[in-house]
């Protein structure tokens, strides 16, 4: 259940987090990172309900990849929805009170990077996910 091939959410993560770097402006500025963060995000949110639906689908293979998978995708659609709530303003019943913390370019900075690695680690780690 994937779209293109196996590891689009890991590149579509990678970009993610890319974006979110040049948010916090500490090693690199774009002018409308704000609104292709918005973008990306919309297209990331839709790769992870597939790449969950994928992990459900093979649950057959070690429970502690697939568990660490799920967990991974999880933290990165909470992170979404707190993007998407700032951006339109809505102060999300669960996450909500975690919504300001967005606003801090270093906490910025650090997801970004965050999202950078981890998504190239498990680009890494693709090839032994048989």
């Amino acid at each position: 259940m994937k779209l293109i091939f196996d590891s689009e959410d890991c590149v579509v993560g990678i970009a993610f987090g890319a974006l979110l770097l040049a948010l916090s402006e500490k090693w690199f500025k774009l002018p409308f990172a704000k609104e292709a963060l918005l973008g990306v995000s919309a297209v990331f949110a839709i790769v992870i309900v597939l790449d969950i639906l994928h992990e459900f689908a093979n649950f057959g293979r070690h429970f502690v990849f697939v568990a660490s998978s799920l967990l991974h995708n999880l933290f990165d659609l909470l992170l979404i929805a707190l993007l998407f709530g700032s951006a339109l303003g809505v102060a999300l019943p669960v996450v909500g009170p975690l919504a300001p913390a967005l606003a801090d370019k270093e906490i910025l900075f650090w997801l970004g990077l965050f999202e950078i690695v981890s998504h190239i680690i498990w680009l890494a780690i693709a090839p032994f996910n048989t």
